[in-house]
């Protein structure tokens, strides 16, 4: 393939989620993972990794809040995206019963965000998740600090629904969910790859949210699959 492999991180997450798959995916082109963090909407998000990219196409792998950017990627500049993966994500806008728990979230005094933090930790793991594995989600979590958790929380609650695209998505894509999570329902990512042309939907037994972490190999094998599909 032609062009970087972009990888994408979810909300609060950083460059070790995808570190599983940085070796397996060297054997099929460049992975890049690109931050997206200092940014408080979704459309900020895809315009700065748009930016940072500078080559004219590439290969773009987003993960739960890396998922929505890739998906308002795929509406503003789709001819840049060669292969498309979705993981633990979905293309619908945030529930309106999320709001005020978002808004209290947004507002609450720094010395809550450790406790915010634990709990959003708490859902991302699935009955066979390792306890040193939810530990180096949590600690990375922690390390973000309050400014991006609140910029983050404004960037799911406001999310663009995703919807109208995914008809129009026509370079090969892969649609990638655990059984077990509690963050992104896989109903949701089932739906969504249902509504993208010729889409792979693959779902991860046993695994909670953090699937490149907790089934690397598959993840990574997957993807190699999708990358090879010219």
């Amino acid at each position: 393939m032609t062009g970087p492999i972009i990888l994408l991180p979810g909300s609060l997450c950083d460059e070790g989620m995808w570190q599983p798959q940085i070796e397996p995916l060297s054997t099929v082109g460049e992975p890049r993972v690109v931050s997206i963090s200092g940014y408080d909407s979704v459309d900020a998000m895809a315009s700065h990794v748009l930016d940072a990219v500078k080559e004219p196409v590439f290969a773009l792998a987003g993960f739960s809040l890396g998922g929505f950017v890739a998906l308002q990627i795929m509406r503003v500049a789709p001819e840049r995206v060669s292969h498309l993966a979705l993981l633990s994500t979905s293309a619908t806008p945030d529930p309106a019963e999320n709001r005020q728990a978002r808004l209290d979230r947004i507002s609450a005094p720094a010395n809550r965000l450790p406790e915010l933090v634990d709990a959003f930790a708490d859902m991302l793991g699935g009955p066979d998740s390792a306890p040193d594995m939810l530990a180096q989600c949590r600690a990375t979590m922690q390390k973000h600090g309050g400014a991006d958790y609140a910029a983050q929380q404004k960037a799911l609650m406001n999310r663009p629904d995703a919807r109208d695209v995914l008809p129009n998505i026509a370079c090969p894509t892969l649609v990638m969910a655990g059984s077990e999570d509690r963050a992104v329902p896989r109903a949701l990512s089932r739906d969504m790859a249902s509504a993208i042309p010729d889409a792979t939907y693959l779902e991860l037994s046993g695994s909670g949210h953090m699937i490149s972490m907790e089934r690397h190999e598959q993840v990574s094998d997957a993807l190699c699959r999708l990358l090879s599909n010219r």
